[in-house]
């Protein structure tokens, strides 16, 4: 009974701290963990379906790599942008952009030309089931 006791009052030591909190930091708490609560969903059935759609495992693992490269080098830089604009601005811009980069995906995809590949994903012969 007093461990019940002792988590009851952890959990509202918790509310109490994120009630004393600005509004501002709330909102952008709630939703961070929501944003991440929804991606650690996902990515651990991406692997499975990037495989389904025809990826050898070696090309997935080079992805995975380029990736996480890449977010290594950004985040810095990216740490100073949103420290120059400013949180609220980024949340506003951050849709918007991701928006139009799943218009530019789906241009490549759609558009061989644009990119100079073939092997895209209508034109791949692994994928000749798919029309």
């Amino acid at each position: 009974m007093a461990v019940f006791g002792e988590t009851v009052g952890l959990i509202l030591k918790g509310v109490y701290f994120l009630a004393r909190q600005p509004r501002d930091w709330q909102v952008t708490a709630l939703r961070t963990s929501l944003y991440r609560f929804f991606c650690q969903m996902v990515l651990p059935y991406l692997s499975i379906y990037v495989i389904a759609l025809g990826a050898t495992g070696t090309q997935l693992g080079f992805v995975n790599s380029i990736g996480m490269g890449v977010a290594a080098l950004g985040g810095p830089s990216a740490g100073q942008v949103i420290d120059r604009i400013g949180f609220k601005k980024i949340y506003l811009i951050g849709p918007h952009y991701l928006f139009l980069t799943f218009v530019g995906l789906d241009l490549l995809i759609r558009v061989p030309l644009l990119i100079g590949m073939p092997e895209t994903l209508g034109a791949h012969p692994k994928n000749k089931n798919r029309e």
